[in-house]
């Protein structure tokens, strides 16, 4: 089992605020935004 690394962490953080970003913009498809909320709801 590999241990994520620094560079792994930082990655994993920018792709959840680019979704928590998008969730955010309420210009969004809601069928997009309901996908956000799926992939976000364990984090």
């Amino acid at each position: 089992m590999k241990i994520p690394g620094e560079i792994d962490v930082q990655r994993v953080r920018r792709i959840l605020e680019e979704l928590r970003r998008r969730l955010a913009d309420p210009s969004r498809p809601q069928i997009e935004l309901d996908y956000i909320e799926r992939l976000l709801k364990d984090y």
